[in-house]
């Protein structure tokens, strides 16, 4: 079983393996389109991402292809295992990692990290399981805390 970061980073090199250019000005624009073989006059031929990346609309197949995968990993993961074992559960590493990452022990606010997963609090509410992990990070988080 892959461990929430192991699969978070796995699935960034997968994405950034996609023919995406990234673009935050005309200069690298121009040049991100040359990149790919356009040129200016070929913009109708690209899909603009979000975030400052574009890719031609030829190859948005994978984007839609790749997250898709991506998001049926994701779901499968937060599937408890036949041990039910929290401590080791795909679930609790992902929450007990963002909660940390995202000062859950100084904002109080599990806000951040439910965003970063893609989770709403009342997804977690009907999931039982979801709520032991989060409840447990929490407390781990709480019990940890430097204040």
């Amino acid at each position: 079983m892959e461990s929430y970061r192991e699969l978070t980073s796995r699935q960034h090199l997968e994405f950034q393996e996609l023919p995406i250019f990234w673009a935050y000005n005309d200069k690298q624009f121009i040049e991100g389109m040359e990149s790919i073989g356009l040129t200016m006059s070929d913009t109708s031929k690209i899909n603009d991402i979000g975030h400052g990346g574009y890719i031609e609309k030829t190859n948005w197949y994978k984007i839609e292809k790749l997250t898709n995968k991506h998001d049926l990993e994701f779901k499968k993961a937060l599937v408890p295992h036949k041990t039910n074992d929290i401590k080791t559960s795909f679930a609790y590493d992902m929450f007990l990692y963002e909660l940390k990452n995202h000062e859950y022990c100084i904002s109080g606010s599990t806000e951040d990290t439910l965003d970063t997963v893609g989770l709403k609090l009342s997804d977690i509410e009907k999931n039982p399981f979801l709520t032991d992990c989060l409840s447990l990070a929490m407390n781990e988080c709480d019990s940890n805390s430097i204040w």
